[in-house]
Formats: C-alpha cells, structure tokens, sequence
C-alpha cells in the first residue's frame, strides 16, 4: 500500500537542461585504473557549475530538519557518481563531511585537488566552517557504507549506469545506509531516453519505479518530477533525455518492517 505523497509530475519537452550533460560511457563494475577521453572531457567542462537542482531543492526542503542536526553533530552525505565533484564541494563548504563515490581515477583526482584548495584558501579568521572529504574509488555496486550512517545520499546522474540486473542491490545498500529521516535525491532514465539501448545501464517507466524502488520501502516522497528534452552530449551532437527526479525521506515505517532487529540510531 502506497504511503500518503506529496507528488509533483512535471514534463518539458524539447527545453534544454539547466546542466551541460556530457556522460558519454558506461561505468563498469570495477573501478577503473584510466580514464577515456571523454570522460576527462566530461568532467573538466562540469568543473566548478552550480550544483543540480535536485540537490538544492531536498535541501531546502528539509533545511530545518538539518539545521537541527547540525546543532548536535556533522551532517554526514554520500555523493554518488561524484563526476567532478561539484555537488561534493558544495556540501563541504556548508560543513557537511562527504563521502564521494566515483570509479574513475580522474574524478577522485579532481575533487581531492578541490577540496586542499578549498583549504589553502580559507584563512584563519574565516567564519565560514568546512566539512570533511572522504573520497573513495570505486563502483556503486562494490561500495560500502555503513548502515543508519548518512543524512543524505546524492545520487545526480549516476545511478543509470549501474546495470538493472545490479540496481536492486545497489538501492537495497543507499536504503540502509539512511539514518531515520534521512533524504536521498537523484534520478533514474526513462524508458524514452535516446540510450535506452545501451547495455549495462538500466531504464524505467514510472510504473516501475515506484513498484521497485519506492512503493516497497514506504518512503515519503518529497517530490516526484520527469523531464523530456534534447541536451548536448560529450561526443557533439544531442541526445533525447528522459529523466525523472526523485526526492524521498526514509520513515521509520521502514524500519518497523526491514530492519529485522537493528537500532537505526
């Protein structure tokens, strides 16, 4: 039984995307030791853009709830598929500690460069106090995060390339790794995208999501958006992109049922 939503549905059509998407290539399972061209390409042009709406919007969202939390510990955020770091970076000058995940060697390059001169220039007298970085190379699938540890998990762009068939466990690990309140944003392709037949990368239709993803773990869904668009790739040209956005908040319904025991807290 679906909980109670506060859904919104929105479809654009043919509007360019906020962001410059220039995801050319798949991620294997393992890390990867070098990095292709276009995925250098991909992050040098995304280095230093405004983070994704997705991100500011769950964070506003939820801000009294984490302005709460903030006054008692650091806030903890896994970033996923962390690319060059601008969601990463962002989060550690408002003083969250990151986990940043990423399998490329060029990506945890990137954003460890970032973060010591986020160091070096903030001074002595700065108010201003940064977060912590903890990057880690290595896939989706292979990574490990403590359960009941994060305050969010930021998932832009990254989960369609982790294969179906490896999804649900990918989503089973983001799941329990949420503290009871926690918030996950992100996306998931759509079954229009203009890569829907690439393999190791996983679509849905919105049906699919909810009965995979959210309707069996009884989360509040914040918001609910898709998007249909023309947006630049990489490798020139454009590619049809069909998005859907998810903001959610673990509930302790979740726990009431899956936890088999274990203390969320």
């Amino acid at each position: 039984m679906r909980p109670t939503l506060r859904r919104i549905k929105i479809v654009f059509i043919a509007l360019p995307l906020l962001s410059l998407f220039l995801i050319s290539c798949t991620l294997s399972e393992e890390s990867r030791t070098t990095t292709s061209r276009s995925t250098k390409v991909y992050i040098d042009k995304t280095k230093g853009q405004w983070p994704r709406r997705n991100l500011i919007k769950a964070l506003q969202a939820f801000e009294r709830e984490f302005d709460r939390i903030k006054d008692q510990r650091q806030l903890v955020a896994a970033d996923l598929g962390a690319g060059a770091g601008n969601e990463t970076i962002f989060l550690i000058e408002k003083g969250w500690k990151v986990i940043a995940i990423d399998i490329d060697p060029y990506s945890i390059e990137t954003i460890n460069d970032r973060f010591q001169e986020l160091q070096s220039l903030q001074g002595d007298g700065s108010k201003a106090k940064l977060g912590s970085l903890d990057a880690r190379l290595v896939s989706m699938q292979k990574m490990v995060l403590e359960p009941f540890s994060l305050d969010l998990v930021n998932a832009s762009l990254s989960l369609p390339f982790v294969p179906r068939s490896e999804m649900k466990e990918v989503w089973n690990n983001i799941i329990e790794a949420l503290r009871v309140g926690g918030v996950f944003t992100g996306h998931f392709f759509g079954s229009e995208h203009g890569w829907r037949n690439r393999l190791r990368m996983s679509f849905y239709s919105e049906k699919e999501i909810y009965k995979e993803f959210l309707d069996d773990y009884s989360l509040r869904i914040e918001s609910f958006s898709e998007m249909k668009s023309d947006a630049p790739t990489a490798a020139g040209g454009t590619v049809f992109f069909h998005t859907f956005t998810v903001i959610a908040q673990k509930t302790d319904d979740h726990y009431k049922r899956n936890t088999r025991g274990m203390n969320p807290y």
